[in-house]
């Protein structure tokens, strides 16, 4: 897996519009099995010929759209953030900037992660870094993750809440890295009841995001 992996999602422009709605549904059956093909075979096992079978697809239409293994897994990755995580994040994102709400996206984030297909591999000790690679490398990956927490972060610094001298899209990897942490490691850093690991994030991941005034103030 390199670092300089994308996600290419390959459409040939066509003049047949048959042919265009073609290659749109093709890509849509091509989402659908992987997670079912990556639930039954596992990380390492995982592989497109077992995709095509499952969609039912030659083996050649997986690489019409998908350069290879690495990149569908990171094209499933982004998908999987934005029908979980987009809705929540929006929603929860909206709600008055405090440290509590900051805290309940957190813990819906978790939630929502453990609910992917690549979850089980996360917890994995032979294919955990190479899930981790996936996220940190990937740069569409990151694209959408900084999608989704960029408009939180600046309505928490709108509202004066976020620390000064912070860049967002750092802020964005090490909130990643954070959630990743936590989810791949469960009850290392802390238990893993909702109120525990509020309590963990309270304690040792606020501080270094949320002013100090205003969590004094909303412990308050």
């Amino acid at each position: 897996m390199s670092g300089d992996l994308k996600v290419t999602g390959r459409t040939s422009r066509t003049a047949n519009g048959s042919d265009s709605r073609t290659k749109v549904a093709n890509r849509a059956l091509i989402l659908a099995a992987a997670p079912i093909v990556l639930r039954r075979t596992g990380l390492m096992a995982f592989g497109l010929p077992e995709v095509a079978r499952e969609a039912g697809l030659a083996r050649q239409t997986i690489y019409n759209h998908f350069e290879g293994r690495d990149d569908l897994l990171a094209a499933l990755l982004i998908k999987e953030m934005i029908d979980r995580h987009a809705p929540m994040q929006h929603e929860l994102g909206q709600r008055e900037p405090t440290v509590d709400n900051f805290i309940c996206i957190l813990l819906a984030e978790l939630e929502a992660g453990r609910g992917y297909a690549l979850f089980d591999d996360m917890l994995s000790p032979s294919s955990g870094p190479r899930v981790a690679e996936l996220v940190f490398s990937c740069r569409p990956v990151m694209d959408a993750r900084e999608a989704a927490w960029l408009p939180i972060l600046e309505r928490y610094e709108g509202a004066g809440l976020l620390r000064e001298g912070l860049d967002s899209h750092e802020l964005v990897r090490w909130l990643t890295w954070q959630v990743f942490w936590v989810m791949t490691n469960p009850g290392t850093l802390c238990g893993d009841s909702p109120s525990e690991l509020a309590g963990y994030f309270r304690t040792y991941l606020i501080p270094g995001i949320l002013r100090m005034e205003a969590r004094a103030l909303a412990a308050g």
